[in-house]
């Protein structure tokens, strides 16, 4: 009886001794780093996302968008620049044109148009016309032009001439100078080029 008592406590004192060894199971087990999902070799992440990269926009964080440019629809309209002005007003050539016009009319005796061609002719178009009546034809040689001199809501330029006029008698005269043409940069004026003066003297 006596070895079974003494059996007995030293069964029950390995039992306990057993039982102390394991950790109790619940919500205070801790999890060890074996127990947590790994990443793919390949560099993806835990949760199966593909991880970022350095290219990859930040979600957060708006890019700052570049304007779009001006179009009809958005009720503004371009700015026009001097350089594209300038492009849009008769120049040099366009006043030059205007001479060679002048003269090409005398010659075709259209003497109606060639009088239309100045600003501001003191004679009527009859008078102009009996002032060419010995003349058989001009020919003109234009020099280079001068610059354009800008006024106030006016253009002028001067351009050298040489002339050659053939008379009825059948003597050439020769005559050099210049002219000066203008053209008006104010609403309603006239934008073309015309004479404003000529200035010539016989050789």
């Amino acid at each position: 009886m006596h070895r079974f008592r003494l059996l007995s406590a030293v069964l029950l004192a390995a039992l306990l001794v057993a039982c102390g060894d394991r950790e109790p199971a619940g919500e205070d087990a801790t999890l060890t780093e074996e127990s947590l999902p790994k990443p793919e070799a390949n560099g993806g992440s835990a949760t199966g996302m593909p991880a970022p990269r350095a290219s990859t926009p930040d979600p957060g964080r708006v890019e700052d968008a570049q304007p779009a440019p001006a179009t009809p629809s958005d009720g503004i309209a371009p700015s026009t620049t001097d350089a594209s002005t300038a492009q849009t007003e008769p120049g040099v050539e366009a006043a030059v044109a205007v001479l060679r016009d002048y003269y090409a009319a005398i010659n075709a005796r259209d003497f109606a148009r060639a009088h239309a061609l100045w600003r501001q002719n003191p004679q009527t178009a009859a008078q102009f016309a009996d002032g060419f009546a010995g003349t058989t034809g001009v020919s003109v040689e234009i020099g280079a032009p001068g610059p354009i001199d800008a006024g106030a809501g006016q253009r002028f330029i001067e351009i050298p001439v040489k002339l050659a006029a053939g008379q009825s008698d059948g003597r050439i005269d020769h005559y050099t100078g210049r002219y000066v043409l203008h053209r008006s940069v104010v609403e309603g004026g006239d934008p073309g080029w015309r004479i404003e003066r000529a200035t010539l003297a016989k050789q």
